[in-house]
């Protein structure tokens, strides 16, 4: 049984409040993109590109205190890094250690399904906006398709390679 008096659950409690606000700040970012997207707000893209730019470092150590703390709860439940999972965990702990992982257990969950989901609708969002601009540019430009035209006099005219704009200098 883990003593509830030992660090290895308090190192534990305060990496996941961290995973917790970690997962709730990509959530508000994934808004903030979404809304800039819509407003089409260069500056606040370009932020949103320099905050996921650094969010990579942040990733790099937090994978590294996650394998240490692994590597410490391993040798407290006698089984290999790999294995350590917060539900062995709790069927460890006792008492209010155990009810305050399950709590944090049980949020990262939701989070994290909610952070799916947003995901998606951010994915969904930026596909249609791609798509919208190919449509628009295909009407401006043309596509490799041949492209109808009418002559001054209303007669159809077919047209290789040649949209509503020329491009040519």
């Amino acid at each position: 049984m883990v003593a509830s008096k030992t660090q290895v659950p308090d190192e534990l409690i305060v990496f996941l409040d961290d995973q917790i606000a970690g997962i709730k700040q990509t959530l508000h970012r994934l808004d903030r993109l979404r809304a800039a997207v819509v407003r089409r707000d260069e500056g606040s893209l370009e932020e949103l590109m320099e905050e996921v730019r650094d969010e990579g470092q942040r990733k790099k150590q937090t994978d590294l205190r996650m394998r240490q703390l692994q590597i410490n709860l391993s040798s407290v439940l006698r089984c290999s890094p790999d294995d350590v999972n917060m539900t062995r965990l709790c069927e460890q702990l006792t008492g209010q250690d155990r009810r305050i992982i399950q709590e944090k257990q049980a949020t990262l969950q939701r989070l994290t399904r909610e952070l799916g989901n947003e995901r998606q609708g951010t994915e969904l969002l930026l596909r249609e906006c791609a798509r919208f601009t190919r449509l628009l540019l295909g009407s401006m430009v043309g596509t490799k398709n041949q492209t109808r035209t009418y002559t001054a006099q209303g007669q159809e005219q077919w047209s290789v390679h040649c949209g509503l704009m020329n491009i040519k200098m």
